[in-house]
């Protein structure tokens, strides 16, 4: 027995819907030809959109794989620091240790400390001599205006020695350790121009502590932005998709155009920039700065650049907590057109295959489609407390299967009406919220007591109305009592607690002796 009340309208609803979508998919693909060349371009900029946030998202994921072991090293060096496991005058172990971090962390250019006293110590890779060798570098705070180098060989032999007593660097006044002092935290600087190499790159530094928790210095770690540029020309992204990255304040960080080692500081600012290959870059973020709201997380736009039009996107790019640098992926719109204009042909060929498949992908989309409707029509029916049939249910299923038995005669329908005991006082008791809760759980009870085939619906409030199709009055009243003992012994179980709750019920009876012909469902229910 079918026990929707909606079915045959469901089921007309169903028909009618197979027959509209199979209509409109055999429309569609009958002009699919006149209108592929419109509505790919219409798509166009959404395809772009996708590709680029894609590209931004593999790129920012490998920066990050890039950069996190910069400041990783930094964090590690502050704590062994701070819990005096490195000390600020064992130099040998120092320099040893920092020799370790460039060898196991190849994109930093080098490692230091310096203390609030003003001591300072330095080892960097020996880029005159191909980046295989080290520099280390120490200044005293108590010999001012003296620094001594240490040249090793990539082996750590030691290659020349010798004192600069001309040096003037002052670790203290440089903006890492201003930076990091002041915020008391990890910190990365915007690029600027490094001391010893005379080349542009930034610096990830955080404060280390003496055993009173006073601050006893900063830590840092340099990367070139060349270093960070070579590996943005080296990022697999997407065709003619290409990546570059500014500072929050407009500055150059990275981007793969650059090849040449010689950028300098006026260079930085890329709206500034006066270097040819930046050129297209600069044009980008001019445009960003002039279109994007304050904190805007991702924006996405395109901009012409020698006649050509390119498509861009702009995200933010965290290197901590609080610190946003800016990364942009764009691409000339006409790589995707030509693709596009290849593509014409397919389109033919995808067609035809479209048509043939038309009937099956219809079905499918009928199918999925319908799923919504089967809803509605579920929760029509259902209450929403229990998931037991509600009272509009019953009333419609209840009269369907009254008018059966008026017709046939030969079958009989039992109803059962359940009001559980004293409900106001469990809500009074316990509260509302916990009085569903018996309510869920009186439902479970029903259903796991039941027949499949018995109809169990709540009818309102505490109340419960149970259907027994094709069983007398007896066999409805014993299933009823058999419910009622087993009740009292079961308590039911609610947020932990152990409920008791009885019920009180009646038991009418739809047969060939029943004076149904003047009689309506309702009139049984209140019987």
């Amino acid at each position: 027995m079918a026990l929707d009340p909606n079915e045959k309208k469901s089921q007309s609803v169903k028909r009618g819907l197979i027959l509209l979508l199979i209509g409109l998919q055999l429309v569609t693909v009958t002009l699919i030809l006149s209108i592929s060349h419109l509505s790919t371009y219409r798509d166009i900029d959404q395809q772009i959109g996708i590709l680029l946030k894609n590209a931004l998202s593999e790129s920012k994921e490998h920066t990050q794989g890039f950069l996190r072991p910069s400041y990783r090293s930094v964090l590690a060096t502050s704590d062994l620091l701070t819990k005096g496991t490195l000390g600020l005058n064992d130099k040998d172990t120092l320099e040893q240790y920092f020799i370790s971090q460039l060898k196991t962390n190849p994109e930093m250019t080098g490692i230091y400390l310096a203390s609030t006293e003003g001591d300072f110590y330095f080892v960097s890779r020996d880029t005159d001599n191909k980046g295989t060798g080290f520099i280390s570098k120490q200044i005293s705070a108590d010999k001012p205006g003296r620094a001594s180098f240490l040249w090793r060989s990539a082996d750590e032999f030691i290659t020349d020695r010798q004192f600069d007593q001309k040096d003037d660097y002052k670790a203290l006044e440089r903006p890492w350790y201003r930076q990091a002092l002041a915020q008391q935290k990890l910190i990365w600087t915007e690029p600027y121009i490094f001391f010893t190499s005379n080349k542009p790159g930034i610096t990830v530094a955080r404060p280390f502590y003496d055993p009173q928790g006073n601050v006893a210095g900063v830590v840092g770690a340099d990367i070139e932005l060349m270093s960070l540029s070579d590996f943005f020309a080296q990022l697999k992204v997407y065709g003619s998709v290409a990546v570059f990255m500014v500072s929050s304040s407009g500055n150059f960080v990275a981007a793969p155009s650059i090849s040449s080692d010689k950028l300098l500081l006026d260079n930085l600012n890329i709206a500034e920039s006066t270097l040819q290959n930046l050129s297209l870059e600069k044009r980008a973020v001019t445009h960003f700065l002039k279109n994007t709201a304050d904190n805007t997380p991702s924006f996405a736009s395109q901009f012409q650049h020698n006649k050509e039009a390119y498509a861009i996107r702009y995200e933010a790019f965290n290197l901590s907590d609080d610190h946003q640098w800016i990364m942009a992926a764009y691409a000339p719109k006409a790589t995707f057109l030509a693709k596009i204009r290849a593509g014409g042909n397919r389109n033919a060929m995808i067609a035809l295959a479209i048509l043939l498949l038309s009937l099956l992908i219809g079905w499918i989309l009928i199918k999925r489609t319908w799923q919504p409707f089967e809803q509605f029509f579920h929760d029509v029916i259902t209450d929403q407390l229990t998931g037991l049939f509600n009272r509009r249910f019953l009333e419609n299923i209840g009269s369907r299967m009254y008018i059966r038995l008026l017709r046939k005669q030969h079958k009989a329908i039992s109803i059962a009406v359940i009001d559980i005991d004293f409900f106001k006082k469990v809500n009074l008791e316990f509260g509302r919220v916990t009085g569903n809760k018996v309510l869920v759980a009186f439902a479970d009870f029903l259903r796991k007591t039941l027949r499949p085939e018995d109809i169990i619906t709540r009818y309102g409030g505490d109340m419960f109305v149970i259907i027994f199709p094709g069983m007398d009055n007896q066999r409805a009243i014993n299933i009823v009592d058999r419910m009622r003992k087993k009740l009292d012994s079961w308590p039911l179980t609610v947020d932990e607690l152990l409920i008791y709750i009885s019920f009180s019920a009646g038991v009418e009876t739809i047969d060939e002796n029943a004076p149904v012909e003047n009689a309506a469902f309702s009139d049984f229910i209140k019987a």
